[in-house]
Order: structure tokens, then sequence, then C-alpha cells
């Protein structure tokens, strides 16, 4: 479970969620006050936290229109 550093403590996310993006499965968990961490293959925060593939963000706003998040 990652944890992202904030002002004066930590945030830890505990759903880990995978789209697919041309064949290229992009894993990620999210949260609802910081919302989306992009995971490595080993469920570690990615270094990127701001992909440049369009498609991905695509397929995350896809994703996200069909949670319970969008409530």
């Amino acid at each position: 479970m990652p944890c992202m550093k904030i002002e004066n403590g930590f945030v830890c996310y505990s759903n880990e969620y995978e789209i697919n993006v041309d064949g290229k499965i992009w894993r990620f968990e999210f949260h609802r006050y910081l919302g989306v961490g992009w995971l490595r293959k080993d469920g570690e925060l990615r270094v990127c936290q701001c992909p440049t593939n369009k498609r991905v963000w695509e397929e995350f706003n896809k994703w996200y229109e069909t949670s319970e998040y969008n409530e």
C-alpha cells in the first residue's frame, strides 16, 4: 500500500485498479482527496505521476465515470 507525504502527515491508498491502454496494463490507486496514484508493477508509486500519453487519461476518465467515486 503506497503512501503519499502531505503537509504534516501521510495519506495511504488502499485499493488498486487497472486499466488497459492499447494492450499495456496501467495500475493505479485512487483516493477521494488526493486523486490518482500511478503504480509500478510491484505496487510502489511510479516516479512520474503525470503520464503524457493522452490515451491513459482517456481510459482513466472512462474508469472514473463508472466508479463508485463518481457519485
